[in-house]
């Protein structure tokens, strides 16, 4: 009996915390809903400004960077403030004349391939923790169903079964 009141004041706890993670995971959420819409915003007004010749390609990509950069910061962020520094760098060559405007270009696309793997490559490592995390939940869920299910007893004749 004893054990099965640490096993619910376990559960309670576990509840109680899981509850504080929620909120924190919620406002961690919110955090990286916001810093998207700023990126989405930088690049919206700014992109306009690097075809118009207002910004330079350098000026534009560093300014990215930064904005990748700035907290929260998720491992994608990171991926895109290293393909933003490749592009930092390529657009330093093509402003002093080392590349052409299709090298240019071509280093572009070939930085948002690498982008894309290592996204995908991210999201598949997250669906596997994830899946990892949720047989964890589900055998602590069956644990504690088994040791605190009710005892039952069941006679058929004279032979008595005890669960």
């Amino acid at each position: 009996m004893k054990m099965k009141h640490v096993l619910t004041a376990a559960v309670l706890a576990a509840v109680a915390l899981s509850g504080c993670a929620n909120r924190q995971q919620r406002a961690m959420q919110q955090a990286y809903a916001n810093k998207q819409t700023l990126l989405e915003k930088y690049v919206h007004d700014r992109f306009p400004l690097v075809n118009s010749g207002k910004i330079s390609q350098s000026d534009y990509w560093k300014g990215f960077y930064y904005a990748a950069e700035t907290d929260p910061v998720r491992p994608a962020d990171l991926i895109m403030a290293k393909g933003a520094n490749t592009m930092i760098t390529a657009a330093q060559q093509l402003e002093a004349g080392k590349i052409t405007r299709e090298d240019f270009e071509a280093k572009r696309r070939e930085v948002q391939i690498q982008e894309g793997q290592e996204m995908q490559t991210l999201k598949d490592q997250y669906a596997a923790q994830q899946a990892q995390q949720d047989q964890a939940n589900r055998a602590a869920l069956m644990n504690y169903y088994l040791q605190t299910r009710p005892v039952t007893t069941t006679c058929f004749g004279n032979t008595c079964t005890t669960r």
